[in-house]
């Protein structure tokens, strides 16, 4: 291969690498997801990530979860899951009408455990906001929450 021939594959190579990445970083975090909207996406990887408080800020903004009951969930996840989860996957991803998104993800943890997240967004504003969520270790108990 000559000279000019390795630098067009090297700059080819750069650019596949660096318009993946773009790509991806405009994606949902969660496997099968597609997360075009940036509060969506941050929620879900702040829970991938481990970030729970950032988490927690996001789904109550007004602190309505009373401290010692939000304090305690994040403690339970931090002790489960310090590091994150291994991945994620969108289980279920249904508009409601105009206004209304649920969703069901399931988080892996490092020893193969799933924990299980509805969220219903509303759209206010332009935005869409957080108004409900259950997460729990039984797919049945977040699947009969659906509205």
């Amino acid at each position: 291969m000559d000279n000019i021939s390795k630098v067009v594959a090297t700059v080819l190579a750069f650019f596949l690498v660096s318009h993946q990445g773009y790509a991806q970083a405009e994606k949902s975090p969660c496997i099968g997801g597609d997360a075009d909207d940036p509060e969506i996406y941050a929620l879900q990887d702040s829970f991938l990530k481990g970030r729970y408080s950032t988490f927690y800020d996001k789904v109550d903004p007004f602190g309505s979860v009373e401290n010692d009951a939000r304090s305690a969930q994040i403690e339970t996840l931090m002790q489960k899951t310090p590091d994150g989860f291994v991945q994620c996957s969108l289980l279920l991803s249904e508009q409601r009408g105009q206004r209304l998104l649920q969703t069901v993800t399931a988080y892996e943890t490092q020893d193969g455990q799933y924990l299980f997240m509805l969220v219903v967004f509303a759209k206010l504003d332009r935005e869409n906001k957080v108004i409900m969520y259950h997460f729990s270790s039984a797919p049945e108990e977040v699947f009969n929450r659906l509205m």
